[in-house]
């Protein structure tokens, strides 16, 4: 970019310089002045700009699973496909690894970096094959230096020239850096007997990587083989899972790893850097083994958590709190999203029933909810809010994404609602908008008070035609007042053999 900005005010220096400029007919391509104006536009014109492109054939598969945002405004997108990937009429040359397999059958991983100018991919590449567990789905997270790391499951097809390789088992964890300009600048795969999904990775500020893997109990626990001995031990309850918590330098060299356990099974499904620290979320049956783990609330049942994290002195990872939340009852929770709104952890998940004192109170105990959680930066809890439909239960996996755009007291979150196109229900109904009137699916848009979890508004837009299924992936703010929305778009519900994606800028004020 920084590049391309010294070529422009080069050639536009030695155009003032040797031409005399005259734009009164700039738009004419056979006018002397028309590379001239070009410059100009290029120069001087936003750097985010208001577009929509599609990216895939729709004939074959091409998911989108996470979007990323570059210092330049520009997106990066990661996922998998099983063709060549396309932007319009545009296919880009992998910068690394081409696509393999057979179009149309082999899925690939794929990583795009997309022009939030024009919407056109500036490049791309290929890291094999994932493995295409709906908890092994891969992950982008862009470091305070605008390096880009990658996390995903990966099948036995091992890309070349890696720090450590595969080490035969059914599957591994693949981590992979890249520059901006897309180098590959190392990727590795770390293994472990046991290692089951999910997972969540986040990157700090001084650039150590946070890894947490899950590991089921059937070879008690096995570690990481790549990484030193455990600083601690497992559980021992083999017919429960574990976390297994690994540091890894910014080279991509494993540092060390210890166990964060509990009476019970455990997971780490979210984790975020915000400001100076890194926070992680999941949900366990029991109180994490941390400093100053907080009191589960029905101990053997499944809680969400949220914890926070540092480096030491010592150069190794340490838990600084965890907290827990949710009721009493034996139905379990789940955590999907972790954010940062206003400098501090917010939370999207999922619970079945009530509990402490809600923004917006439970209206159907019993059925799958919507549960956003605003803390504070030592984890306590500044409201929490319920949504869900009168008579079944919230669509589960990650179809709920949510924002703070800057500058904003309101926190943007999406859904889609069910086949029958049940509207959700909220205690004041003065504030829907565009009701749903029973066509499946409805795009559902939720305005939250950031700083009261009071739902503003609720703006419905309809689905396109069944048995089509279009939902919004993903919502990051590239440049300040210009949101990125991804969609995702399945021609034929429940039929995983064609998709492709959308993305489209857009002004923040003119969001629903």
């Amino acid at each position: 970019m920084r590049t391309s900005i010294y070529l422009l005010i080069s050639l536009l220096s030695f155009a003032l310089i040797h031409c005399k400029l005259n734009l009164n007919n700039p738009g004419d391509p056979r006018s002397s002045d028309y590379f001239l104006a070009g410059i100009l536009n290029e120069l001087f014109a936003p750097q985010c700009r208001v577009w929509t492109k599609s990216y895939g054939s729709g004939i074959n598969l091409t998911m989108i699973y996470d979007l990323g945002v570059l210092p330049n405004g520009d997106l990066v997108v990661i996922g998998t496909t099983n063709e060549p990937l396309t932007g319009g009429t545009e296919t880009k040359i992998a910068t690394n690894t081409p696509f393999s397999g057979s179009v149309g059958v082999d899925l690939n991983l794929y990583i795009v970096r997309i022009s939030v100018k024009t919407g056109v991919p500036v490049w791309i590449d290929y890291l094999g094959k994932p493995d295409n567990s709906d908890s092994a789905r891969p992950t982008i997270k862009i470091s305070q230096a605008g390096e880009i790391l990658v996390g995903a499951g990966a099948l036995p097809t091992e890309l070349s020239n890696s720090i450590s390789p595969m080490a035969g088992n059914s599957t591994s964890f693949l981590l992979a850096k890249y520059d901006q300009e897309g180098k590959r600048i190392w990727h590795t795969y770390l293994d472990s007997i046991d290692l089951t999904w999910p997972y969540a990775f986040a990157v700090d500020t001084q650039n150590y990587i946070h890894l947490f893997l899950k590991l089921n109990g059937g070879n008690n626990h096995s570690p990481i083989s790549e990484f030193p001995s455990p600083t601690n031990s497992p559980s021992g309850e083999t017919a429960y899972t574990d976390i297994i918590y690994g540091l890894l330098s910014s080279e991509g060299k494993p540092i060390s790893q210890q166990y964060l356990q509990a009476t019970g099974s455990e997971e780490v499904t979210v984790a975020i850097r915000i400001g100076d620290s890194v926070y992680f979320g999941g949900a366990s049956q029991n109180s994490l083994s941390t400093s100053n783990a907080g009191l589960h609330p029905s101990p053997g049942n499944q809680r969400n958590f949220i914890a926070k994290t540092k480096v030491n002195a010592s150069h190794m990872q340490e838990t600084e709190w965890s907290t827990y939340v949710g009721s009493s009852s034996s139905l379990d929770m789940r955590l999907r999203r972790l954010l940062e709104v206003n400098g501090a952890p917010f939370t999207i998940g999922f619970a079945n029933d009530s509990f402490g004192s809600p923004a917006e109170p439970i209206l159907n105990s019993g059925l799958r909810n919507l549960l956003y959680q605003s803390f504070t930066t030592k984890g306590d809890s500044l409201w929490h809010s319920y949504i869900g439909h009168s008579t079944s239960s919230a669509i589960e996996g990650l179809v709920m994404t949510g924002v703070n755009p800057s500058n904003s007291e309101t926190i943007y979150a999406t859904t889609i609602g069910q086949q029958t196109g049940e509207k959700f229900l909220v205690s004041n109904t003065s504030i829907e908008a565009n009701q749903p009137n029973g066509s499946p699916f409805p795009i559902t848009n939720l305005r939250i008070n950031r700083n009261t979890g009071k739902f503003e508004r609720i703006f419905y837009e309809p689905n396109k035609t069944y048995p089509v299924l279009y939902y919004k992936s993903n919502v990051v703010q590239a440049c300040t007042g210009i949101m990125a929305i991804a969609y995702q778009e399945i021609p034929e519900f429940n039929v995983s053999t064609r998709g492709y994606f959308t993305i489209k800028t857009e002004k923040t004020s003119n969001l629903p």
